[in-house]
């Protein structure tokens, strides 16, 4: 709240007044009585503009205090998808890495804990609190949303103590770790479009 306007605005009521007595006094045949009905009606126009004022300045106060409150809790929730969202980039990169072609290696093998990703709650969390973020966002946050439980459900068929061998060219689309490492893909690009539209949101927040 703006209390030095108000005080200045107090100040300029005041000054009118003592003008008005000022200017009344000098008139000949001054009677204070004459001039009564001005002088209440120039504190009463004083009065009621800093009332105005005041509450005016209370309302803006609280809306700028909102404002900043929303700010904050949108800074929080986008730096906690971005980080969830880092994270699962990595993760689902991984698996496409060690699931995918390399004419490198020709027995490898991988077992499930070292493919796995990882559903956090900030996805939903995020979700649950959409219109906080861009519309565009959506798309991505929907797909991870649908696609994430599926491939862990997929990868829960291959027992943790198993371990695969990966033929060169990779799992075929048909073999359950083929459509794993498919799903990890579109998640590792949807993943990295929310990193940066985010990254992009983070620097505009007024600090």
């Amino acid at each position: 709240m703006n209390f030095d306007r108000l005080a200045g605005l107090a100040s300029a009521v005041g000054i009118l007044l003592i003008l008005t007595i000022v200017i009344a006094g000098a008139e000949p045949g001054f009677k204070l009585k004459d001039w009564q009905p001005l002088m209440a009606a120039i504190i009463a126009l004083g009065a009621g503009t800093l009332a105005y004022r005041g509450a005016m300045a209370k309302v803006n106060f609280d809306r700028e205090k909102e404002q900043r409150d929303t700010e904050r809790k949108k800074l929080g929730l986008y730096l906690r998808l971005r980080h969830a969202a880092e994270k699962l980039r990595e993760e689902a990169d991984n698996v496409v890495q060690r699931l995918g072609f390399n004419m490198w290696s020709a027995h490898r093998k991988v077992s499930a804990p070292q493919i796995q990703m990882t559903d956090r709650a900030d996805f939903d969390e995020a979700w649950n609190h959409l219109e906080m973020f861009p519309a565009t966002l959506s798309f991505d946050l929907d797909l991870i949303r649908s696609e994430l439980p599926r491939a862990l459900k997929l990868l829960k068929s291959i027992p943790e103590t198993d371990t695969a061998e990966v033929p060169i060219t990779g799992f075929g689309d048909f073999h359950p770790l083929g459509e794993y490492r498919t799903i990890a893909e579109k998640i590792v690009k949807a993943a990295d479009r929310i990193v940066q539209k985010l990254d992009s949101e983070i620097v505009t927040f007024r600090t």
